[in-house]
Order: structure tokens, then sequence, then C-alpha cells
């Protein structure tokens, strides 16, 4: 893998009602009918956190390789708007037609979807019609590439979570924290409670994904602009050694 700056999209506006241009109709579903391979959509969402993939290689599995982790939920499309997370989408049209797109962005009754490798702008109306209720997402990894942080984690880990929830609260963070104490067990599950999770104080991984989106990091958001290029340094490459993952 190496690193994309962007993600190579050509960006094709289509108005929330779809106007009755015969040719623009034609192309929507042409773009459609060739939207129906889940691996090539995943490489898409790679490159939105501006990795490049090659297909046998753009899935969850492969997602830890660059500190990512990857996670396959059931819901509704208020439920993904709710993590904030670009993600791959199955949908499915009242033909029977099923179709896989990367959600982009959501605001104002709009989406963005990638389709194929081209970016499309549809009515939230619409995307609820023919969602299916499956999607994946991506989210970053603490340094440490753990997916839970408790009382046996690191000093590493523990700084990390300190950091992160105090500033998802709008609280100080204290420098220096070494230990899973009193008050960071408070502070996860004060962040658990507004999160509407379950209240234990350990910070698994329903617990940190949230955290990351709450946080200042420069990561993929649905109500804001796409920073693929922020992400990682241009410098950086992950080279496929053809191993297991």
């Amino acid at each position: 893998w190496g690193v994309l700056p962007q993600p190579p999209v050509k960006k094709v506006s289509v108005p929330v009602t779809l106007p009755p241009d015969a040719n623009l109709l034609k192309h929507f579903d042409r773009v459609i009918a060739e939207a129906d391979y889940e691996d090539q959509t995943m490489q898409q969402l790679y490159r939105v956190w501006g990795f490049e993939a090659a297909i046998d290689e753009a899935s969850c599995d492969a997602a830890q390789r660059v500190n990512l982790s990857c996670v396959q939920e059931f819901g509704t499309l208020d439920d993904l708007l709710k993590l904030n997370y670009p993600a791959v989408v199955h949908l499915t049209e009242e033909d029977g037609r099923e179709i896989y797109a990367v959600v982009l962005h959501v605001a104002d009754g709009k989406a963005d979807l990638l389709l194929g490798s081209e970016r499309w702008q549809v009515s939230v109306e619409w995307l609820n019609k023919v969602w299916g209720q499956g999607y994946t997402f991506l989210w970053q990894l603490p340094d440490s590439g753990h997916t839970v942080i408790s009382k046996r984690s690191g000093v590493a880990d523990v700084r990390w979570l300190e950091a992160a929830v105090s500033q998802a609260l709008r609280l100080p963070v204290r420098n220096k924290v070494s230990r899973f104490d009193a008050q960071l067990t408070d502070k996860v599950r004060q962040f658990q409670k507004q999160e509407g999770l379950v209240e234990d104080g350990v910070a698994g991984e329903q617990t940190l994904l949230r955290l990351v989106i709450r946080s200042q990091k420069a990561v993929p958001r649905l109500n804001g602009r796409i920073p693929a290029q922020q992400t990682v340094s241009n410098s950086d490459e992950i080279e496929n050694t053809g191993g297991d993952s």
C-alpha cells in the first residue's frame, strides 16, 4: 500500500430531486449497475482514509496493518450519523438491484456518495428508501493499536485515554497521569452515559471509536470534509509482504 493524497473521485452533482434529464438519468443508472462489488467499495473507503489497498487486500482483516480497526454493524442511517464515520453501505433498490456505496457526507437533507469512482449527491429521502441496514466503517486506533483500555493498560494508553475523554467532555486534561485511577474511571463512565453506552468504566471498542470521532483529531467525518491527505504523511508507506495480516 502507498498513500493517496486525496480520494481520486470525479465530482458529479445530482440535485435532491433528479431532473428529467434523460442523459443524466441514464448515466446514474449505469453507475448504479456497476456499483455491485463490495471489495471495490471497500477499496474506496481505504482511499478516504488516505491508503491505497490492492483489491484483494481491501478488507476488514487488513485494517490493523495501518492502525485502523474495521467495524461491521446493522442499523439505520440515523445510527450511522450518530457515529459520524464515512462507511460502506449495502443498498437495495426497488427492482432488487444491490448496490455498494461509500457514504461520505450528509447535511441539509443531502448525502454525498461514492459510487464506483464518481461522487454523487442524492437526497437523504432516497438513501433511506434503499437503505439495507448493514454498514462497515473504519476508525483510527490509539497509537498502541489496542481496542480496549482498562486498569491493566500501560501508561501510554492511559494518557491517551485521559486526553481523549477529557477533550470529549470539555474538561481539563491532567498531565502525566500514570494509572487508570478513580478520576479517569469516572470520566469514562460520564462519557459512556452521554453516548448511551454501558457505564462500566472500561474503554472498549465502542467507547474508543466514539472518543476518536469526538476528539480534535483530523479524521474523516460525515459532518465535515474528508481530510484523508491530513491523516497520513506522504512519506509513510506500507509494504505488502504477502504474509498473514
